[in-house]
């Protein structure tokens, strides 16, 4: 009788580069889920308001606010091993809503490794 092999041990903390088992089957997950987010507020030197995204403990997107008063816009900054995206916005919940469906889209594609809190969709 021959010794049955040595199970595998699959990396359930990076499943997206464990095996092509795990990484279907953690892309599948990404599917029905969607990242939970939370900002931080800062200023910058300039006095700028500027707001930081995170995943988890992974920091996805800056928001800043250009311009004063009636003609302010905000830029967001989605960060991505793949590359930064840069966009527009007129309001702070249009960029929050801009910056969460960038980032949640490439998430679920997988080009992004971390993992991070998500409710179901």
């Amino acid at each position: 009788m021959t010794p049955s092999p040595t199970p595998k041990r699959h990396d359930t903390r990076s499943p997206l580069t464990c095996c092509p088992r795990c990484h279907k089957a953690e892309l599948l997950g990404r599917a029905r889920r969607r990242p939970v987010f939370r900002f931080n507020k800062g200023d910058t030197t300039e006095r700028l308001s500027t707001y930081e995204m995170y995943h988890g403990d992974q920091h996805v997107a800056t928001l800043t606010r250009q311009g004063a008063g009636g003609s302010s816009t905000y830029e967001i900054r989605v960060l991505s091993d793949a590359g930064d995206q840069d966009l527009l916005a007129r309001t702070l919940r249009d960029a929050r809503t801009l910056a969460e469906e960038t980032y949640t889209a490439s998430w679920r594609e997988g080009a992004h490794i971390a993992r991070g809190p998500v409710q179901e969709t």
